[in-house]
């Protein structure tokens, strides 16, 4: 209970500070007296360190010693096996982090950009990197990228291992190949549902053949994949392997001269209209080497080394590069992409800590007799309530004779008596 009781007594310091304003001219004063409640004094001792040299801090860095706060809140609520919410939760074996030794990650102590110059970077318009301008730069917004930050976050959906293939008899459809072979046809295609379709018939040998088809092209892509690629001459194709014609296929690829294509573990991204993937590819290149190693890190490294997060920025570019090329980088268990699952769920844990905080300061009708009438109804049915039933009213009827909100789910299989 007195873990419990820590839990609640930190959410309601989080809620409290999570309604300061950094730039507010009285936030050391309300900051020192919402960590006064805090009955942890390890915890709040590192609480009063983020107010060390406030008055000589610019607004970014006062941003920057606020939000690390709230992490360490978040942190301290995670790791005594609490839920955020008062409750004491199960231990799980498969729970703890892996053994340092078993996973390599790079050295802790390296210098954070701050925090300034970050979100500098990554605020900056697409248009400042090579080869977007003014018309790409609306094409991008409308799929809602219109940063350089936005265009790092923009993470693929699958990767293809392109190892150069002579043959694909045997090969399953949705395989990453990279095959070279002789133009033998191309030119628009007749299709009902796409007026706009072409395709190339590709020869890799005397006996075998494979498509590639685009559904969408305009007239001038079409005049000029004709004159890049004329009948006779040797082409390279990557994509992922599929059938159109009861034939293989490869669905909108990318093309290009032999050898000019890239090999490897490549990352596919989702589509953008009249942008090919190898484009996407080398915009993305461009941005890692105009924001450079000043990708901002919410995490700090202690609480990076504690939970065997790799930093932010290397996660990012190993998601869009990987360096391994026998990693799944789609897995959960991929270190890169643990790390942005794990940013992700801990903003969203915070911030719903910090709203169901704000919720429990509301008032609410208390509901004294709630225990009486769950017994009366519970005395009328046909069978005797199983202990975890029991349970469950009696957590209700504890959030009823509380005189806030309540807010709680009921959770169990389909059949266990929730109703």
């Amino acid at each position: 209970m007195e873990s419990a009781g820590n839990a609640a007594n930190l959410g309601e310091v989080a809620a409290n500070l999570g309604a300061l304003a950094p730039e507010a001219p009285d936030y050391e004063h309300a900051f020192r007296a919402a960590v006064t409640s805090v009955t942890d004094r390890l915890i709040a001792r590192k609480l009063l360190e983020s107010l060390d040299g406030w008055k000589e801090l610019d607004a970014e860095a006062r941003r920057a010693r606020h939000y690390r706060a709230l992490a360490l809140i978040g942190n301290a609520l995670r790791g005594n096996g609490h839920d955020g919410q008062g409750n004491a939760t199960e231990s799980r074996a498969d729970s703890s982090p892996a053994p340092e030794e078993s996973i390599p990650l790079p050295p802790f102590d390296a210098p954070a950009p701050s925090l300034a110059e970050g979100r500098n970077a990554l605020s900056a318009s697409l248009e400042t990197l090579s080869g977007i301008g003014k018309k790409r730069a609306e094409t991008l917004a409308a799929k809602g990228l219109a940063s350089v930050g936005d265009l790092l976050h923009y993470l693929p959906y699958r990767y293809d291992d392109r190892e150069e293939r002579t043959s694909l008899r045997g090969l399953l459809p949705g395989t990453g190949v990279l095959v070279r072979g002789e133009v033998l046809a191309r030119g628009p295609v007749r299709m009902r549902r796409f007026p706009q379709a072409y395709r190339m018939e590709i020869g890799l040998d005397r006996t075998e053949r494979v498509s590639a088809l685009w559904f969408r092209t305009s007239r001038p892509q079409q005049e000029f994949l004709n004159r890049a690629h004329p009948i006779g001459s040797e082409i390279e194709l990557a994509g992922q392997l599929d059938a159109f014609d009861n034939r293989p296929a490869i669905i909108h690829p990318e093309v290009g001269k032999p050898g000019a294509l890239e090999r490897g573990l490549l990352p596919i991204y989702s589509e953008i209209e009249g942008v090919s993937v190898r484009t996407v590819r080398q915009w993305i290149r461009a941005a890692f080497e105009t924001v450079g190693e000043s990708i901002p890190d919410p995490f700090p490294p202690a609480f990076r080394k504690r939970f065997r997060l790799l930093p932010k920025s290397d996660s990012l570019r190993l998601l869009h590069f990987p360096d391994d090329p026998k990693a799944d980088p789609l897995a959960s268990t991929y270190l890169p992409r643990r790390r942005m699952v794990f940013e992700e769920f801990f903003v969203l844990s915070l911030g719903l800590l910090l709203r169901r905080e704000g919720t429990l300061k509301q008032k609410a009708v208390v509901v004294e007799s709630a225990a009486q009438s769950f017994d009366k109804v519970a005395s009328s049915l046909p069978f005797a309530l199983t202990g975890a039933q029991k349970r469950v009213l009696d957590d209700v009827g504890r959030d009823l004779r509380r005189g806030s909100p309540m807010h709680r789910l009921v959770q169990g299989d389909v059949g266990s008596g929730k109703t």
